[in-house]
């Protein structure tokens, strides 16, 4: 449980660093609620992390490869799961990415 709420913090705090285009901490954060969701077994949280780092490396014009990367993960995952709303949000992403 206590993992669960880290992972939701780290998300929480990534949106706001990207927020303020603070995008290395962002990143740190997203990269951090995607480890950790993925060591608690939470595939939801963890394609809502990849979607996250997808955004943050295209909103900064950083890494288009890992962008993609990071949003084919988030739509994999919500393939997985049956979560046909993150695999949208993941697409989007990686269209995003390839546009960079």
């Amino acid at each position: 449980r206590e993992n669960r709420e880290l992972v939701s913090a780290s998300l929480l705090m990534c949106k706001v660093y990207a927020a303020t285009q603070e995008w290395e901490t962002a990143y740190s954060h997203a990269e951090k609620a995607a480890t950790l969701a993925r060591n608690v077994g939470c595939k939801r949280a963890e394609a809502a992390a990849q979607r996250e780092v997808a955004s943050i490396l295209v909103a900064a014009r950083l890494e288009a490869d890992f962008a993609v990367q990071a949003a084919e993960e988030a739509v994999r995952l919500s393939e997985e799961i049956g979560d046909p709303l993150g695999e949208i949000a993941g697409r989007h992403g990686a269209v995003g990415a390839y546009v960079l």
